[in-house]
């Protein structure tokens, strides 16, 4: 379980960093539980937080709030190239000589993680193996680093399904499908192509914006009415490159539901929602996004889902919405519908 390894990787840091005597001002990154604020607290440390994403409902920040520190303890992010963005924005913030800490589970990679920390920073050891965790740690070299987000932007070009032509989109390095047009959201845009949809539209956990680009971009080649889009996800560096590729669509961050204020309603939400945290299968996104989205609709409104075949969408949408329907499949997906979707789109094709 993601959380078991969440507060593995709390206990090592926080107790071997209480036992170093450590001091100073620290920046504390994507550390969920908040053992390791709360120890080093009580140590007299001055700590500030900072979550990329909030699982827990936790404020999160694409960014640190300005200003610098003295040191740093990271909670290993299991995404290689999502790591080095994290490390340069840290070590943008840190005088050279300052300690950074590593720490993160076994299955996670911790073990291989040394090297890439490199080169900025240096003389990078094991400090503590226990409870399947490891906690590693170096030094602030003086080598440039990167320190904004946007330092880190990709954009390439994507077909996406119905516009004529490539699409030019943002991405960062660590996306999910490094970026580009996974199978699953694919069917879903060319599902959703046969429906009448109608606003405001909800992209949830929305990812870099695909979902939403897609939809946007075929309804502007066949002259539609735009759609008011929202887009809300758990990790605020895909929503910054999103609010990038829809400039216009209202951003969202949060966990779930919590991203999106209790009195909004939608006349549609789409959604390839995750089915994992981390290494863990976890279904908590799509069982609250499921089981909320019927009071989430206005009348009529309709919630269309892309998921693997196995993950029992289907079941779910039936118990919430009574009825259910599949618009689109393939070997691996599937793409179901409730409420309004059940009629074809005028001129869809």
């Amino acid at each position: 379980m993601a959380a078991d390894r969440d507060q593995a990787a709390a206990v090592v840091a926080a107790e071997e960093l209480l036992g170093l005597g450590v001091r100073g001002r620290l920046l504390v990154v994507d550390e969920p539980t908040g053992r390791v604020v709360g120890a080093l607290r009580s140590g007299d440390v001055e700590v500030t937080p900072w979550l990329t994403r909030a699982w827990g409902g936790e404020a999160s920040r694409a960014e640190p709030i300005e200003g610098t520190w003295e040191g740093a303890v990271v909670r290993l992010s299991r995404e290689r190239a999502r790591l080095q963005v994290l490390l340069h924005l840290v070590a943008a913030r840190l005088p050279e000589g300052a300690p950074v800490w590593v720490v993160g589970a076994n299955d996670e990679g911790i073990r291989s993680t040394a090297k890439c920390l490199q080169p900025l920073f240096e003389e990078v050891r094991t400090v503590a193996t226990r409870r399947h965790c490891r906690l590693l740690t170096g030094l602030r070299t003086s080598a440039p680093a990167r320190g904004r987000l946007a330092d880190h932007f990709l954009r390439r070009e994507l077909v996406l399904p119905g516009v004529e032509g490539p699409t030019s989109v943002v991405s960062l390095p660590g996306a999910f499908a490094r970026g580009g047009l996974d199978p699953a959201t694919r069917l879903l845009l060319t599902a959703v192509a046969d429906l009448a949809l109608e606003g405001p539209a909800l992209d949830f956990a929305t990812g870099l914006g695909l979902v939403a680009l897609g939809v946007a971009r075929r309804r502007a080649s066949v002259d539609a009415v735009p759609l008011d889009w929202t887009l809300c996800d758990v990790d605020t560096w895909s929503l910054a490159a999103a609010q990038q590729n829809l400039p216009r669509a209202r951003v969202a961050a949060g966990s779930g539901w919590q991203a999106v204020a209790a009195g909004d309603r939608f006349g549609v939400i789409l959604s390839n929602p995750p089915l994992h945290r981390g290494v863990a299968q976890d279904t908590t996104i799509l069982d609250a996004l499921v089981a909320e989205a019927p009071a989430r609709l206005r009348p009529g409104g309709s919630l269309v889902i892309v998921s693997q075949r196995t993950a029992g969408v289907g079941r779910r949408m039936q118990a919430a919405f009574g009825g259910a329907r599949v618009v689109g499949e393939d070997r691996s997906f599937c793409v179901w519908a409730a409420g309004g979707a059940a009629q074809p789109s005028p001129g869809a094709g």
